[in-house]
């Protein structure tokens, strides 16, 4: 008898060792295996008769725990995983399977690892009673429990989907079966981590990037101990090893938080869906403001649909108001970042004791340092973006590879004494904020300002217990968060992200918006929402306003069908970059382009990338578009295999199915 063994290494097979002594191997066992001079540990993909060609074969050492720690679905799942991502299973399973799992420490000597305890703040939320509409969806989703379907539900902020999340838990926890929760960001979405901890109690347990290797160890004992019946988590936590896993819920499946970016670059919520269907369970995804794939999936029932258009317990959706800045720049010639239509309704609410949000989608003081004398905004030297000035320090930053360097008093290209700071962010806001309310307590709610999760989540009770009037912040602000005396939303820069050279910046633009806006009126007081903007009679605009998201869908898949991008085309990024520009260049133009052609895909490029420098590192693209998954997964095979070979060692290069970010 023989084994097949995975590795976690960046090869695309399985080694094969033999079996000498009576023992039994299942699928998803951890082995001692030897490997050249040392050993090194493994799981097992299958067991078999099947000797190979090769004369020299190696025994197995043996066994490291009582049983199998990943079932056969399970990889099963992460097989696929490494088929459609194109990256090595060795390399996936090494990154999600926790570090002591791949020391040589067995089953005993594991369980004896002790974690620093975590502490979770002091909240309490209620759990609610469902409503009508509530419960109708709730028995319609635990229908389904047993087989394979997704559901998307869309339900407006403050429309009670975490309370839905709950019945459904527990309606599978009933039937002996575990639950898998994913949030785009542990720290920003407190609210239904708390509600499920408060509810559950100990069969719950958080898991993120940020847990220590030894509490993502215990974790995973716990579960496969079935200690834990419940895990709430980001992105990592969908590799959760539930041996009887019976519902995934995936909350804001919109965010692009569940992308993730670096090595193994899967879609956390795609990846989920698949492992529902792997193990024949349903799936729900929810949000305010679905993607667009979800969205198009739902319309044309391959995911079933449940919509909560209101907000629940009778709690009135805000009153929507856009206003011309550009207009009130143009007549008052005022210096101030916020219009007096928002400065007066502030003015209003806190003589009322509510509090108000203020988001604006950008750090730092000044977006830039523009000169004058040559026209030009003071790049940084290692990326391709202009330094944002940030007041705190008097330096300006790069916000993509942390360069800094002291305000200077002559532009650094021509020399000339004529700059100025243009633009604004959150720091400008906080100070003029601060001038005109001199009496109100505000706090600024950003990744300059936070440098830790226990600061984010003391700054999150002090403005629940009231302590803050004005919370000025970025997209940290827009996530999940409740607070009942929000009475009063401002966005400002609302249009920032508009523009951008990616085919999703109207969509993401579109989902802040609505997002942000449904902070305000949560509780029994009614909201208002001022949306800020240079380009008010923009459709975008006037939709968020209006908050019509089918007419925003609308307009918007049409877009997208013309020009074959998702949800009707699928992509596969190809990115190349080094450190000299010259040999990115050379290399790139000796990729035989044509031999990768194919009648059901385009191949786009090559292409400097829009943002064409990033921490000294040159990038440029190829972009490979279809309608055909499988000629799209041909053609970047072949590409795959050419660069295998073919690129040397002073490119980097990695692929990027499905990307979603194009910059």
């Amino acid at each position: 008898m023989y084994i097949d063994v995975i590795i976690p290494r960046a090869i695309n097979k399985s080694l094969t060792y033999r079996i000498n002594k009576p023992q039994s191997y299942s699928v998803g066992e951890r082995v001692l295996i030897p490997l050249g001079k040392s050993c090194l540990v493994g799981f097992v993909e299958r067991v078999h008769s099947e000797a190979p060609d090769f004369k020299t074969i190696k025994e197995v050492h043996g066994p490291m725990d009582p049983f199998p720690l990943l079932s056969e679905k399970y990889l099963n799942w992460i097989r696929w995983a490494a088929n459609y991502y194109h990256h090595p299973i060795g390399e996936i399973l090494k990154m999600v399977i926790p570090n002591g799992f791949w020391e040589q420490a067995n089953w005993d000597s594991l369980g004896t690892k002790k974690a620093r305890k975590s502490t979770q703040p002091a909240f309490k939320s209620e759990t609610k009673e469902l409503n009508t509409k509530q419960a109708i969806i709730v028995k319609r989703i635990a229908d389904t429990q047993g087989c394979y379907q997704p559901h998307l539900l869309w339900g407006v902020t403050g429309s009670g989907k975490t309370e839905v999340y709950i019945k459904l838990a527990q309606e599978v926890l009933n039937q002996g079966k575990e639950v898998l929760v994913l949030v785009p960001e542990i720290g920003l979405t407190p609210q239904i981590a708390l509600r499920f901890l408060n509810y559950f109690n100990r069969e719950t347990a958080l898991y993120h990037s940020n847990l220590s290797e030894n509490a993502k160890l215990l974790s995973w004992i716990q579960i496969l101990k079935e200690e834990t019946k419940i895990i709430i988590g980001t992105r990592s936590a969908l590799f959760a090893p539930f041996k009887n896993l019976g519902l995934i819920i995936v909350d804001e499946e919109h965010d692009g938080s569940y992308k993730q970016e670096d090595r193994f670059k899967y879609q956390a919520r795609d990846l989920a869906i698949v492992r529902a269907k792997t193990e024949n369970i349903p799936i729900v995804l929810g949000s305010a403001t679905p993607s667009l794939e979800s969205y198009q999936n739902a319309i044309q029932n391959r995911y079933e649909l449940h919509t909560l258009h209101e907000r629940a317990n009778q709690a009135q959706k805000p009153a929507v108001l856009r206003l011309d800045w550009a207009a009130e720049k143009r007549q008052t010639h005022t210096p101030l970042t916020l219009s007096t239509n928002l400065h007066r309704a502030m003015t209003e609410t806190l003589a009322k004791k509510e509090q108000v949000i203020l988001f604006i989608n950008r750090r730092g003081f000044a977006s830039s340092l523009f000169c004058l004398n040559c026209s030009k905004g003071v790049m940084c030297p290692d990326c391709s973006v202009t330094l944002t000035y940030h007041k705190s320090d008097n330096k300006l930053h790069c916000h993509h590879c942390d360069h800094k360097i002291i305000l200077p008093k002559k532009c650094p290209d021509c020399q000339g004494e004529q700059t100025m700071l243009t633009g604004l962010g959150s720091q400008t806001i906080e100070e003029e904020v601060k001038t005109f309310f001199p009496k109100a307590k505000v706090a600024r709610m950003d990744r300059d300002n936070l440098k830790s999760r226990k600061s984010l989540e003391e700054m999150l009770s002090s403005f629940r217990n009231g302590s803050i009037d004005i919370l000025i912040g970025t997209q940290m602000i827009a996530k999940g968060h409740d607070f009942p005396n929000v009475t009063l939303v401002g966005i400002i820069g609302a249009d920032f992200g508009m523009g951008l050279p990616d085919f999703r910046a109207n969509e993401r633009t579109f989902q802040l918006l609505c997002q942000v806006t449904g902070r305000a009126g949560r509780g029994a007081k009614p909201g208002r929402v001022f949306i800020q903007t240079y380009i008010p009679e923009h459709p975008l605009m006037q939709l968020a306003e209006n908050q019509d998201y089918i007419a925003f869908a609308t307009h918007e898949l049409k877009e997208r069908k013309e020009l074959n991008y998702p949800p009707y085309g699928r992509l596969v990024l190809f990115e190349f970059s080094a450190k000299d520009l010259s040999q990115l260049e050379l290399f790139i133009k000796s990729i035989p382009v044509h031999q990768f052609s194919h009648p059901k895909c385009t191949l786009l490029g090559p292409s400097p990338a829009p943002l064409e420098k990033v921490q000294s590192w040159h990038r440029q693209h190829i972009l490979l578009r279809s309608q055909d998954r499988q000629a799209l997964h041909i053609v970047t095979g072949s590409l795959l295999n050419y660069l295998k070979k073919e690129a040397p060692r002073h490119i980097k290069w990695a692929i990027d199915v499905d990307p979603l970010n194009m910059l």
